[in-house]
């Protein structure tokens, strides 16, 4: 299996994630699609070239996604759990832990350290 993995509604989310985020959170649409966007951002950020503006893009994406979670998460200890878990269904095999460790070790300190404006509707709603 490649680092794509299989996406049958090309919504940027592998169904396999898709399939944990509806059984992990069932009768909650808002949260849904919180999860649904995290995992966008996390399989974007294992992006096979990660130069500068794509790093920009995914640190956009990131962000926007964290804030949307914490929305959707009001209790932060429970927000952050469900950010582990993601990232951990994200990164289920060798070659997509490999690429994460590979493309986080690009990062530049300017790039990771910029100052940001909350996004006030930051939840993509899909």
């Amino acid at each position: 299996q490649d680092i794509d993995g299989i996406d049958s509604d090309r919504d940027g989310v592998r169904d396999d994630v898709q399939r944990w985020i509806y059984a992990l959170v069932p009768n909650d649409p808002k949260k849904q699609m919180a999860l649904r966007q995290l995992s966008r951002s996390f399989q974007f950020a294992l992006h096979p070239e990660f130069d500068h503006e794509t790093r920009l893009k995914a640190n956009s994406l990131l962000n926007r996604a964290l804030d949307c979670e914490s929305l959707s998460f009001p209790d932060e200890l429970h927000g952050y759990q469900e950010f582990v878990h993601l990232e951990a269904k994200v990164l289920n095999t060798k070659l997509r832990t490999m690429r994460q460790i590979e493309n986080d070790s690009k990062w530049t300190q300017d790039e990771i350290s910029q100052e940001r404006e909350r996004d006030p509707q930051p939840c993509d709603n899909r």
